[in-house]
């Protein structure tokens, strides 16, 4: 028998945000896992709800040299339902992220010895990504982004230079 390869599609014009992660290689699944928690709890207190209609998937891009990790946020609403256009404006986000800390530095699973809890991280993550999330991960990576907040435009990702981060990943194996 003859078989013809098909590629079914199917088109949706939405709103997303892509959001780079500072990580390439080392604990990347614990990582992604752990901001994508964040960043959802975030958006979950912002709206007073459970936001069902957005969702958050990992995606990567290599330039050659680098591999970018991304968060892309997007709406499943066709069209989108304008919720996204808060992450265009840097004091948004910056709350965001900021309740998305204080929600997890004040759950009481810091003080039971697990890794999170339904309170937080384990409450809007698939149940695949459960074994990755990481409380204390996801306080790390926002404590690093709120510290040193500013903002700037800039044209593209491939502009962004995550030599450092790969440099401490680096370090990070050896030891």
């Amino acid at each position: 028998a003859q078989w013809h390869n098909l590629l079914l599609s199917h088109e949706l014009r939405t709103q997303a945000v892509r959001m780079l992660v500072p990580v390439s290689m080392l604990h990347f699944e614990t990582t992604l896992a752990s901001f994508k928690g964040a960043l959802l709890l975030g958006l979950r207190r912002d709206f007073g709800g459970d936001p069902q209609h957005l969702s958050v998937l990992a995606s990567s891009m290599s330039d050659g040299s680098a591999v970018r990790r991304f968060l892309v946020l997007h709406d499943t609403v066709p069209g989108g339902t304008g919720y996204l256009d808060r992450f265009g404006e840097p004091d948004r986000l910056k709350t965001i992220l900021e309740l998305a800390r204080e929600a997890l530095a004040e759950c009481p699973c810091r003080t039971e010895g697990r890794a999170a809890c339904h309170r937080c991280l384990y409450g809007v993550l698939s149940s695949r990504e459960m074994p990755h999330a990481s409380r204390e991960t996801a306080l790390k990576l926002l404590d690093d982004f709120l510290c040193e907040w500013d903002v700037e435009e800039i044209d593209t990702v491939t502009g962004i230079d995550i030599a450092p981060v790969q440099l401490s990943e680096l370090e990070m194996q050896f030891r």
